[in-house]
């Protein structure tokens, strides 16, 4: 049933034989089928590219190799609560469903699909994607904000950030940052340097819109979607 997936109540016994031989048969197809997950990665950088200014986004890419706060934006999404498939282990969570639901199992069998994930190439582009989309919209978001509190902003961008639940209150607040130099403008984009920021119910607010517009841009799969 569709809402026992959701709600994570389909395993009623997690040591049963039926379960444990059905998770042997799908681990088994996942090595045989899935060789080439990675390039259904692809399409995220399109949806980066698409929903961001090109400019400041590749301003940033060509200047993450060399200089430590734009890694500092690129890693946000960490600080945010996404991207952290390499440190679980748990990349394969984007396209198969865990019968075992245990995000903590360490066996012989977790970490070798660990390996294999990582080997085609799904858990390391799915994790540069992710640092684009944190570069771009942590970007965005400052950007669209302070138009926003300096009454500048189009209906476009205003649509963006009321649909991630911010409001005039907190543009105003991140503009302040940026007045306050606690935001940099580092020649055309912003560097968001959310560990300096004093006023942790902004910075919780900040990583609760970076949070969702990387979820909506780097698609991982749900309960309800995957096999």
């Amino acid at each position: 049933h569709s809402y026992d997936r959701v709600a994570g109540i389909v395993i009623q016994n997690p040591e049963a034989l039926s379960l444990r031989t059905a998770q042997v048969m799908k681990d088994l197809a996942t090595l045989n089928y899935l060789g080439s997950a990675g390039f259904s990665t692809l399409p995220d950088a399109a949806v980066v590219i698409m929903q961001n200014e090109m400019a400041p986004l590749f301003k940033q890419i060509i200047r993450v190799l060399d200089n430590e706060k734009v890694r500092m934006n690129a890693m946000e999404a960490r600080a945010a609560g996404e991207m952290l498939e390499i440190l679980k282990g748990d990349v394969h969570l984007r396209l198969m469903e865990d019968m075992l639901n245990n995000p903590f199992q360490n066996t012989f069998v977790s970490k070798a699909k660990n390996a294999y994930f990582q080997l085609n190439l799904l858990g390391p582009m799915t994790r540069t994607f992710k640092m684009m989309s944190s570069m771009a919209h942590s970007h965005t978001i400052i950007d669209y904000s302070v138009k926003m509190a300096q009454k500048r902003a189009n209906k476009l961008e205003l649509e963006y950030l009321s649909r991630y639940g911010m409001d005039l209150d907190d543009a105003k607040k991140i503009d302040q940052l940026v007045k306050d130099n606690v935001i940099e403008n580092s020649n055309g984009f912003y560097l968001a340097n959310t560990k300096a920021w004093k006023d942790e119910n902004t910075a919780r607010m900040f990583r609760r819109t970076l949070n969702a517009t990387v979820k909506n841009t780097v698609l991982m799969g749900s309960p309800a979607d995957k096999p």
